[in-house]
């Protein structure tokens, strides 16, 4: 699991690897990919009064040196996993946030791993007051 970059306190990370998920290189759900994120946005709305936002983010893989980066797929991925919660799932999309994250977090540390291309799901969590 990678490190929990940036996560508010209690926030929990879920991994999705993008083969499968996605036809080929694009961000065109398959079939598999659609089921699965809609099962999930399932689960997230029977629970929803226990968390505040979930986070989607696009990963691509590693950069090799003088390429671009991948930003436009890694934001339409995200995007259309947003779109299936919203869509199919029944996510408010007032809940729901994405982010591109290109190439600039390899997966375990690996560079140019097939687990670069992934999209994470971050779901925070409301803070408890203290009593």
């Amino acid at each position: 699991s990678p490190a929990q970059r940036n996560d508010p306190p209690g926030a929990q990370r879920w991994v999705f690897r993008s083969q499968g998920m996605f036809q080929g290189d694009t961000a065109k759900l398959s079939p598999a990919g659609q089921a699965a994120l809609v099962a999930f946005a399932r689960v997230l709305r029977a629970e929803q009064v226990s968390w505040k936002r979930v986070r989607i983010e696009g990963h691509t893989q590693t950069s090799r040196p003088n390429t671009p980066e991948r930003w436009d797929l890694s934001a339409v991925r995200a995007s259309a996993v947003a779109e299936a919660f919203y869509l199919r799932g029944g996510i408010s999309p007032n809940r729901l946030a994405i982010a591109a994250r290109g190439g600039q977090t390899s997966y375990a540390g690996v560079k140019f791993d097939p687990r670069n291309e992934r999209v994470e799901i971050v779901v925070e969590y409301a803070q408890q007051s203290a009593p």
